[in-house]
């Protein structure tokens, strides 16, 4: 008898239920015994660790194995889009501004498309003139990373307007009017 299965280390929460009779190597046929488990479906209402056994065969020949699950509470990247209006022709804009009130922080910002003119650093976007930047969030839980989204964002970066006028030299009052 073998009471061997592979510990799927990290899980997110989001990827419950799991079938633990999958994870077996040994000798099949055997029961499980731990929190959040229903037959061999282990569901976990909360991330955590959690101790499962595994135990096989009949007394004398009977072997238990127990390993330690820690299931990880899933991530969320969502963004919303942005329209900055009358905007610096370059300056910097704080990322943070388009996460929605899921959104996971401690993610990772990328500019995927500029013409060169900006970069991410932390949470900011750098600009050097204005435009449509296209901007990616990752964001990842667990040592592994075993929770992971993303999402992709447009800031819209409109230049402030530069009013121009000319006042004439003189003017003529003698016509009823001024030219």
């Amino acid at each position: 008898v073998d009471a061997s299965w592979t510990d799927p280390s990290l899980v997110c929460i989001d990827e419950l239920p799991l079938d633990l009779n999958e994870l077996i190597t040994g000798t099949t046929g055997g029961t499980w015994n731990g929190e959040f488990l229903t037959g061999s479906l282990f569901d976990p209402a909360v991330a955590g660790e959690y101790a499962l056994t595994y135990t096989v065969g009949t007394v004398p020949c009977e072997e238990s194995l127990t390993q330690i699950i820690t299931v990880v509470p899933t991530v969320d990247a969502t963004l919303q889009s942005s329209h900055v209006l009358c905007a610096s022709s370059a300056g910097s804009i704080s990322l943070t501004a388009l996460f929605t009130n899921e959104t996971t922080p401690n993610g990772i910002f990328t500019v995927l498309s500029s013409d060169g003119s900006a970069t991410a650093t932390g949470d900011v976007l750098n600009y050097a003139t204005a435009g449509c930047y296209e901007i990616q969030y990752e964001v990842t839980s667990g040592t592994d990373g075993a929770c992971k989204a993303s999402d992709i964002a447009y800031i819209f970066i409109s230049e402030k307007p530069q009013p121009e006028f000319n006042i004439p030299e003189e003017i003529c009052w003698s016509q009823g009017t001024n030219t």
